[in-house]
């Protein structure tokens, strides 16, 4: 099976609505962060990075929806220093003029997008300027892992690549299912979640397929898929979502997440 390429789809010491502290922070330095060991370990974190750019979206706009407003702060807060000290460590190990440009253009970007998703309280008008950003975001990510991809070369990379990918497929998915019951730019992502559930299924299909994908592997994959059915069954209910189908959407992309940081971390031992 053609695995479709990734370019087809598309906690913060503070309070969320802290500004002063939130924008002081923003231009902390990293200190202190752990060093990439290698290639394999660069992409798998560059992976996280990428999903990452979903997963800050995603609970941002369930904050927005009231969906378990506790357990999302948490996520945004947690997405966001992981993010920057993921992005510290690529910036350290990046070891081409290209790659090196790359995640210089992610940092720039991502200062953007953090004053929204940190310094101020979730409305409409505030999420159309994130989904802007995130995208300029979550593009130069995808092109940094790329980047990374193309000097590893291995079978093994692959794999993590897919892995990879339909890791963050299912933060993109729930961050999309929120934003178009928010209200914000529905038929645009109303497109955007049918092209995800395609990738998606198409990426859980080449992995399972994969001679190198154990039977441990291979069970983990069916548990995160087990999850996955409760998203798209709420994807796909042609009743009005009700604050219940928001909460178990939330759980179940959480549940995902969760399992297939497991896979991808057994790709990445692969070696």
């Amino acid at each position: 099976m053609k695995y479709l390429n990734r370019r087809m789809v598309l906690k913060a010491p503070c309070s969320l609505f802290t500004v002063a502290p939130a924008l002081a922070w923003l231009i902390t330095p990293g200190v202190g962060h752990a060093q990439i060991s290698g290639l394999p370990d660069a992409i798998e974190k560059a992976e996280s990075l990428f999903m990452l750019t979903q997963r800050a979206a995603k609970a941002y706009f369930a904050l927005g929806l009231g969906v378990r407003t506790q357990e999302a702060q948490k996520a945004l807060d947690s997405s966001v220093q992981r993010f920057d000290r993921l992005l510290f460590e690529l910036k350290a190990f990046a070891s081409t003029p290209a790659i090196k440009k790359t995640y210089a253009d992610v940092s720039a970007a991502w200062v953007d997008l953090k004053v929204e998703l940190i310094g101020k309280a979730p409305s409409k008008a505030s999420a159309a300027v994130i989904v802007a950003l995130n995208k300029t975001v979550f593009e130069l990510a995808s092109t940094g892992t790329t980047q990374l991809q193309v000097l590893a070369k291995t079978p093994n990379s692959r794999l993590q690549d897919v892995a990879g990918n339909v890791r963050m497929l299912s933060q993109q998915l729930t961050k999309n299912y929120y934003l178009k019951n928010w209200g914000v730019q529905a038929d645009a992502v109303t497109v955007e979640i049918q092209n995800a559930s395609k990738s998606y299924l198409e990426g859980k299909a080449f992995l399972l397929a994969a001679p190198q994908t154990t039977p441990a592997i291979k069970t983990q994959i069916e548990m995160a898929n087990n999850q996955w059915l409760f998203v798209a069954s709420a994807i796909d209910t042609k009743k009005a979502p009700t604050p219940t189908h928001h909460s178990d959407v939330w759980g179940a992309s959480e549940n995902i997440l969760s399992v297939m940081d497991g896979v991808c971390n057994a790709y990445f031992k692969l070696g």
